[in-house]
């Protein structure tokens, strides 16, 4: 599959051609996913603060944090995104440092993870907000995202991992995160969407059997949550996939999922830091609880 990411928190969409930036499978023309992104929630001093995207807009820029409210330049080149190649090209002789948050190895070297690993950083300490217009949660964000070259499962999946830094100097109270996703597996006008929590996924299938673009037997697209925020929890224990035990800690699972119904009603996109709030607290934009 081809994926377009950018350095401002947007992914899976063409800024350049205003257009899906999700294909599968390569070289095919057609896409599950017409943009991604992602949302962070969170009440500093008992006021709400967002931060999100929604296909091109966005309230990220490339970058650091260098103090509280002063973000390093985001026109620096070093804050571009990074790429690492299993055949050896890429950025290796230039991969950033741990100080920038770049994912290393245990001799500080840079970690390649499956076939292709690229990384970024961004901050959303930018001026211009596009809609929520809160002020900046001081959130710095580290992202990598790494696939596989493989005929198997493994190679229709991208995996994303984000690490994200609080430089406000202040607390955040009631912090939540979401994946934000405009999915239209091939023609948009015959999709649905669902989730399981038990599997902490949310997907998007077409209604029948035969999809405008796709043809028969079209695909599903889905988001899957594999590892959460660990927190602490009395009497758990988190497992990590290296092996890592973590007793006295629980990771957190998908906790709500929502597609949106009416863009202008209660069940619709949000509007204003208010509606994320509660989307992201699985209520509806007039805080009634999703049933």
């Amino acid at each position: 599959m081809n994926g377009v990411f950018r350095n401002n928190g947007t992914w899976f969409y063409d800024n350049v051609l205003g257009d899906w930036g999700l294909e599968w499978p390569k070289g095919s023309g057609l896409s599950p996913i017409f943009a991604a992104g992602q949302f962070l929630c969170a009440e500093i001093d008992g006021e709400v603060r967002v931060a999100g995207t929604q296909h091109s807009a966005t309230e990220y820029q490339p970058g650091m944090i260098l103090s509280p409210d002063h973000p390093d330049d985001p026109s620096d080149s070093k804050y571009k995104w990074y790429e690492l190649q299993s055949n050896g090209t890429g950025d290796w002789t230039n991969w950033p440092s741990a100080t920038q948050g770049a994912p290393l190895d245990e001799d500080g070297n840079p970690l390649l993870i499956g076939d292709q690993t690229i990384f970024s950083v961004w901050n959303d300490c930018r001026n211009d907000k596009y809609g929520f217009d809160t002020l900046s949660l001081n959130a710095e964000l580290y992202q990598t995202a790494w696939a596989y070259d493989r005929t198997d499962a493994f190679g229709d999946m991208i995996f994303l991992k984000w690490t994200i830094a609080n430089k406000s100097g202040k607390t955040w109270e009631d912090t939540h995160f979401a994946i934000w996703a405009d999915p239209d597996v091939g023609n948009a006008g015959d999709d649905l969407a669902g989730c399981d929590s038990a599997l902490n996924i949310g997907f998007c299938y077409n209604k029948n059997n035969d999809d405008q673009n796709y043809g028969e037997a079209p695909p599903a697209v889905g988001f899957k949550i594999l590892q959460g925020p660990i927190v602490p929890s009395a009497d758990d224990t988190t497992y990590l996939p290296d092996g890592t035990i973590i007793p006295d800690k629980k990771s957190i699972k998908m906790t709500a999922f929502l597609s949106p119904i009416k863009y202008d009603s209660p069940q619709g996109t949000p509007d204003n830091a208010q509606d994320v709030y509660y989307l992201l607290h699985g209520q509806w934009q007039d805080g009634s609880n999703i049933t």
